[in-house]
């Protein structure tokens, strides 16, 4: 008699272990999607970025005329991040122009 209660125990408790290794599985994955998912948000945000870095970059280096006639605020929508280009007149004499982009 004491035979068959210790294996039903160490059935049990094996069915228990096992199942506590899936619902560790299952966690760890679903962690692992999204983190991936938050790395490549990233990398399509420092894409954009470097991108938009690389327009400004031609668009000033480029650009014949008054500094005052430059915009100094472009809004525009590129894929599904909203971007924001801010530039300041830094010194009108020699033309420098700072610029800062933000992407939300």
């Amino acid at each position: 008699m004491k035979l068959r209660g210790s294996i039903g125990m160490d059935a049990v408790f094996s069915i228990i272990l096992v199942l506590m290794m899936l619902v560790f599985l299952e966690g760890t994955s679903k962690n692992i999607v999204t983190i991936s998912k938050k790395i490549e948000k990233k990398q399509d945000i420092k894409r954009i970025l470097i991108d938009e870095a690389e327009k400004e970059k031609s668009i000033i280096s480029s650009y014949k005329g008054s500094v005052d006639k430059i915009s100094e605020l472009e809004n525009y929508k590129n894929k599904e991040y909203s971007v924001r280009k801010k530039r300041k007149i830094i010194e009108r004499e020699y033309g420098y122009i700072s610029s800062s982009i933000e992407i939300s």
